[in-house]
């Protein structure tokens, strides 16, 4: 056996010329992907005559030269100029597999296919799990309140809250729960106004100290 041939070339978009960086080189079982300047190599190729070398990349025609001869000690230029896909055409999506190509931090790419899910954990600030087991009284005229000072900075992403019912009758009332941003002079405005439609228990986790998070409870 004699020490192998090379096959190389470029490969190049049809309209423009421009290379196409990261196509794929298939010869037989051997594969590359171009570089920068669209160029690839193959070296050590064993001579003969390899029926097909293809050349592919998304949103183009893949590109196909047959009968490439291999000689020992010599190279074989093989260029493709592939031609753009018909917007009818079928593209392959690779935004999966280029997002796990590199290293993720604090992000987790695999447990759910096609999402990125956030690993930061939600961070109890602040809670208020010693109110009297009578509750506060609400009506559909008067209101219930807590107030937190946020011993975190950031933003306020989650708010638990558990209502109950002591001597109720009847269906269970629609109840507007209201989160606001305050100080010692106003109770600011609404950052979140969830409407919870004949709700029987929900839990409670809120983030603030008085002055600073006023959570309202609403018949």
């Amino acid at each position: 056996m004699g020490a192998g041939g090379t096959l190389s070339g470029a490969v190049t978009a049809a309209t423009g010329g421009a290379p196409i960086v990261g196509a794929t080189v298939l010869l037989g079982s051997r594969s590359t992907t171009t570089n920068g300047t669209g160029g690839y190599t193959f070296t050590g190729i064993p001579a003969g005559t390899y029926a097909t070398v293809t050349a592919s990349y998304p949103g183009f025609v893949t590109g196909t030269a047959t009968n490439v001869v291999i000689t020992d000690g010599n190279t074989t230029i093989q260029n493709f100029s592939l031609a753009t896909a018909p917007t009818s055409g079928c593209t392959t999506d690779t935004t999966q597999t280029d997002f796990q190509a590199e290293v993720a931090t604090n992000i987790d790419l695999t447990s759910s296919a096609g999402d990125a899910l956030l690993s930061k954990p939600d961070l109890l600030d602040q809670s208020n799990a010693t109110v009297s087991p009578t509750g506060f009284g609400i009506t559909n005229i008067n209101w219930a309140g807590q107030t937190f000072t946020p011993a975190l900075s950031g933003q306020l992403t989650r708010a638990d809250v558990e209502l109950f019912c002591s001597g109720c009758s009847g269906a269970n009332p629609n109840i507007t729960v209201s989160i606001r941003a305050t100080d010692r002079r106003d109770t600011g405005t609404d950052r979140g106004r969830p409407r919870l439609d004949h709700p029987r228990r929900i839990q409670r986790r809120r983030s603030g100290r008085p002055q600073d998070r006023y959570l309202q409870h609403h018949l």
